[in-house]
């Protein structure tokens, strides 16, 4: 028995007799342990997912729908920084090669930017190992002779600020990419 649905003109989610608005959960009768399980099913699968599924979709969106699809992408509100990072690693990883049960962040923190066997082998490592995203970092680290591709969205109250943590990140030997935006973080 499929208990989802989607009220298009409320914008709501409805699992059995729970509500899932933007705000909170409401609860309608008397719901059965079948919906309140089925609900928390749901609610693991939304967790454990979104990042991949709004990468993907970003992706598919750039693909299919070139300039036009900008103007849907103004439309969640996110940060383009956020976004840009969940299409990166949607992009770097094959979904073949994602693991249930291991962390999208662990992907950020490096797995999206190894060869798909690695990331693979990796992905197994930190489910068998139970490693958390700070642990994979580190391991992978020290038993590769690759960098590792960090993420980072940085907030400079001026150009000064901004010229001058490149520069040290430059003397460090690290590289850096730089993206200006106006919108707060």
């Amino acid at each position: 028995m499929d208990l989802v649905r989607y009220e298009e003109n409320k914008g709501e989610m409805v699992v059995g007799g729970f509500k899932l608005t933007s705000t909170g959960l409401m609860i309608e009768g008397s719901p059965s342990f079948e919906e309140f399980d089925q609900l928390g099913q749901y609610l693991r699968r939304v967790h454990t997912g979104y990042q991949w599924w709004w990468g993907d979709w970003l992706n598919y969106g750039e693909g299919a729908y070139g300039e036009r699809f900008s103007q849907a992408l103004e439309a969640t509100e996110w940060e383009e920084s956020t976004l840009r990072q969940y299409a990166w690693v949607a992009k770097s990883v094959a979904t073949e090669n994602r693991t249930d049960g291991v962390a999208f962040g662990h992907y950020v923190n490096g797995l999206a930017g190894l060869a798909p066997a690695e990331q693979k082998q990796w992905a197994d490592r930190i489910l068998a190992e139970n490693l958390t995203q700070s642990q994979f970092v580190a391991k992978l680290k020290s038993e590769s002779n690759k960098p590792v591709a960090l993420w980072a969205v940085i907030s400079c109250e001026n150009i000064d600020d901004q010229e001058a943590l490149i520069s040290r990140m430059v003397s460090e030997g690290r590289s850096a990419k730089i993206k200006v935006t106006n919108k707060k973080a």
